[in-house]
């Protein structure tokens, strides 16, 4: 974790905010559900949508984050919810 706090510039940290606070309720709880384990399909299913739209909402997800891929997406919506209880 401490890598990835390190790579959190304040210029970093300002984009992620903006990126979370633009993410939609559904790519926001695509996200959470990647984060525990979850495939695209049993998203889908749990959601009762197709797997095509999980993707979708994943891959808005993570434009909107400015992140890399999925495990950036990740690590970013991690970072600040901690950053969030710590401030």
């Amino acid at each position: 974790m401490e890598q990835v706090v390190r790579s959190f510039t304040p210029e970093r940290e300002t984009l992620a905010r903006e990126g979370i606070e633009s993410l939609t309720s559904r790519e926001h709880e695509v996200l959470r559900l990647i984060s525990f384990g979850n495939t695209t399909k049993m998203i889908a299913g749990d959601l009762e949508i197709s797997p095509r739209t999980v993707e979708i909402y994943r891959a808005r997800a993570i434009q909107k984050l400015g992140a890399r891929n999925t495990a950036d997406a990740v690590r970013i919506l991690s970072y600040m919810g901690m950053a969030r209880m710590h401030a």
